[in-house]
């Protein structure tokens, strides 16, 4: 798997954390990497500081490029 540019490695080293502390699988840490990879790429930056708009308009660019179907979303 290639990791974005963008993605930051103190950003990795938290998702590896969360994936150990809440006892879930490797295909989970890559399924979220590769998630936030895309994302980086499609910011061209951290999502560090990615806004509620950015990740509308990220979810919405999924949506338009047939990589989901469907999705829930938590954004007003």
């Amino acid at each position: 798997m290639n990791l974005s540019t963008y993605f930051p490695p103190k950003l990795l080293k938290r998702f590896e954390d969360d994936v150990t502390l809440r006892k879930l699988g490797s295909d989970s840490l890559v399924a979220y990497v590769r998630g936030i990879s895309k994302l980086c790429d499609y910011l061209q930056h951290s999502p560090v500081n990615a806004t509620a708009e950015d990740l509308r308009l990220f979810q919405l660019h999924l949506v338009n490029i047939r990589c989901v179907s469907s999705f829930r979303s938590t954004l007003p």
